[in-house]
Formats: C-alpha cells, sequence, structure tokens
C-alpha cells in the first residue's frame, strides 16, 4: 500500500489538475456563446446580401440547366480542429467523408489534425491551413479558405466545391454536415422574394458586375457561419469530455479521501503502539 506521502501528493496533483479541466470547461463554454454570437452577428447581413442577388438575377436572363455533376467527385472543403480533447471530433468527419463515397479530385483540410488524418487515408491531393482558435479568429481563416477557392476557380471553370464541416444537432456535439458552395445555387436565390415588392432597387453599375460582388459576399458569409459552427462545436465537444473528465477525477480523489484517512489512521495506530510498547519496556 503506498504511503501517506505518496498517497497526499497524489491527492495534491488531482486537485491541480481538476482545476485545470475546471477552467477548460469555462473556456469552452464561453468560446461557444462567442462563436453562437458571431454567426448570429451575420444573420441580417445574409438576409440582405441574398434579397440583393434576388433583385439582381431578376433583371438577368436565365440561364440554360446545366446537367448535375457528381457531388462524389467535387472537390472538397473539410473543417476540423488542430487541437485535441475533444473527443472524436475529427475522425468523425473524416468517417462520413469517407462513408458519403467521396473521391475528390481537390481537398483543403482545415485543421492541421484534420489534415494528417486526411494524408493518412490517402485523400490527395491534399491542402491544409490552420484551424481558428477562437471567434477573433474567424474572418482571417475564411480569407485564407477564400484564397484557395479562387484558385481552384481559375484552374477549372465552373469547380463544384462541397464543405463539409460539424455541426451541433440533436446532442450530438459533432454531427457531420455537407454543404455546396460553388456552383451557387442560383435558382433558389432568384425564388427569393425581394422583401419590398413596390420598391425595387435600381442599380448604378452594371448587373453582371453587382452579382459577382454580391456571390463573392454570399460565399463568405456561407464561409464564416460554417468555420463558427464547426468552431463552436469543437468546444462543446471539447466541454463534454472534460466533463467526464472532472467525473473521473472527482471519483477518484473520493477514492484517495478514504485511502488517505485509512493511511493517517494506521499511522496514527502505529505510532501509539509504538509508544505502548516504549512504555512497557520502560515499566519493565
Amino acid at each position: 500500500m503506498p504511503t501517506l506521502e505518496a498517497l497526499q501528493r497524489r491527492q495534491h496533483t488531482l486537485g491541480e489538475l481538476a482545476g485545470i479541466v475546471r477552467t477548460m470547461k469555462t473556456l469552452s463554454a464561453v468560446s461557444i456563446r462567442q462563436c453562437e454570437r458571431a454567426a448570429s452577428a451575420l444573420a441580417d447581413y445574409d438576409a440582405d446580401v441574398a434579397s440583393g442577388l434576388a433583385a439582381v438575377l431578376a433583371e438577368l436572363p436565365t440561364p440554360a440547366a446545366e446537367a448535375a455533376a457528381d457531388p462524389r467527385r467535387a472537390a472538397l472543403v473539410l473543417l476540423g480542429s488542430d487541437h485535441g480533447l475533444c473527443g472524436h471530433f475529427n475522425e468523425g468527419l473524416l468517417e462520413a467523408v469517407r462513408a458519403a463515397g467521396c473521391r475528390p479530385s481537390r481537398l483543403l483540410a482545415v485543421g492541421e489534425r484534420l489534415a494528417d488524418l486526411c494524408a493518412d487515408a490517402g485523400l490527395h491531393p491534399l491542402e491544409r491551413l490552420p484551424a481558428p482558435v477562437a471567434a477573433s479568429g474567424l474572418t482571417t481563416t475564411v480569407a485564407a479558405v477564400l484564397g484557395v477557392l479562387a484558385g481552384w476557380r481559375e484552374q477549372q471553370a465552373g469547380v463544384q466545391v462541397q464543405l463539409w464541416h460539424p455541426r451541433i444537432q440533436l446532442g450530438d456535439p459533432h454531427q457531420p454536415q455537407a454543404l455546396t458552395l460553388l456552383p451557387p445555387a442560383l435558382t433558389e436565390l432568384r425564388a427569393r422574394p425581394w422583401p419590398h415588392a413596390a420598391r425595387t432597387p435600381g442599380f448604378g453599375q452594371p448587373a453582371a458586375t453587382l452579382l459577382e460582388a454580391l456571390l463573392e459576399e454570399h460565399l463568405f458569409v456561407r464561409l464564416y457561419r460554417a468555420l463558427a459552427e464547426a468552431l463552436a462545436s469543437e468546444h462543446q465537444s471539447r466541454l463534454l469530455t472534460m466533463e467526464a473528465a472532472e467525473h473521473h477525477i472527482t471519483e477518484r480523489l473520493a477514492g484517495l479521501d478514504g485511502e488517505v484517512r485509512q493511511a493517517r489512521q494506521e499511522a496514527i495506530t502505529g505510532e501509539l503502539l509504538d509508544l505502548v510498547a516504549g512504555f512497557e519496556a520502560m515499566a519493565r
């Protein structure tokens, strides 16, 4: 059985670990709230951009319907994590992509850990970007992803791009979700009603130029909200992991408390027996 001093050292170490876990839980909870606020802050802007697209598309001729492309061959953007302690986060996303039968000609992985998993799974060619660690880094990451997409569009006109990202759904902190980024869903955007039908806006520049600018903003908003949801999902997964760790530490501390009390009692009993034995020896 360990000595009293060894048990007390374990007790102290576990107490410090419990403090770290509580801090990580707090940081994750705060980060989830920040990501949710960042995503919701773009709701009005997203609606305005979509309404503007509907108004511009109404002035342009309806393009001929194109043959539907195979989504399994689309270029992929995967949003994952650079950090651990978040459970089955990156693995769950990669498993969903592989289960969908995706065979991408291009692949961008956001998150170094996810990129390494993709490379091990043989998903090539592979480009990688660091994942944001907080809501304040979302804009920088979106700009970097847009730069990669711009390169893809220069290399292949009409490239189809699918975005996969974890999202909190029905209690699952990392339920993978697929979203088509390119080409934009012009038919759906065209069908969106202008909120003020009696006051359809006029344009101070060519409709095609305005359409291109609005589509870039539409792509930015979709990427930003997806990244915010993925980051919130990562922190939610980490929060659940920390809660499980805290529960385990609490149980272990309770067990150690009992062992420390027993060891202390045995030490006291041993000292008393030594005193009694010494007294009896002197009495003789």
